[in-house]
């Protein structure tokens, strides 16, 4: 991926992870953005809980990822437990994976106030 590549969306459906082989990345949650670089993995916590994206990934330098797929990563984990183990411990311990309030069919997380019009806007 080049540097300023999305990577992930905020609020599309989850299908995958992603490790990072080489370069840095930024995800971008609606409070603080986080950089992850070599060795370090993102998007474990929409996978497996089975929710939307709730943060978007842009590639900060050019980047290389492994993705590993939600059919894939459920059975490597199932063979080496105590990676799912270290999976489930990562997406446990970050901040993003403490439950949002919801309000109708979104998640806070999914509203981004750059979306949303201004009031003096008549359409």
């Amino acid at each position: 991926m080049p540097a300023g590549a999305l990577i992930v969306r905020r609020g599309e459906p989850a299908r995958s992870m992603c490790f990072i082989a080489a370069g840095k990345v930024e995800i971008e949650p609606p409070d603080a953005p986080v950089r992850l670089g070599e060795g370090l993995f993102f998007g474990e916590i929409a996978l497996l809980r089975k929710i939307r994206r709730i943060a978007g990934v842009r590639a900060t330098t050019p980047t290389k990822l492994l993705i590993l797929d939600a059919f894939d990563l459920h059975t490597f984990t199932q063979r080496n437990p105590e990676v799912g183990r270290h999976i489930e411990a990562v997406a446990a311990s970050r901040t993003e994976f403490h439950p949002k309030r919801c309000d109708g069919d979104l998640i806070e997380a999914e509203i981004d106030d750059r979306d949303i019009p201004p009031r003096d806007l008549v359409l």
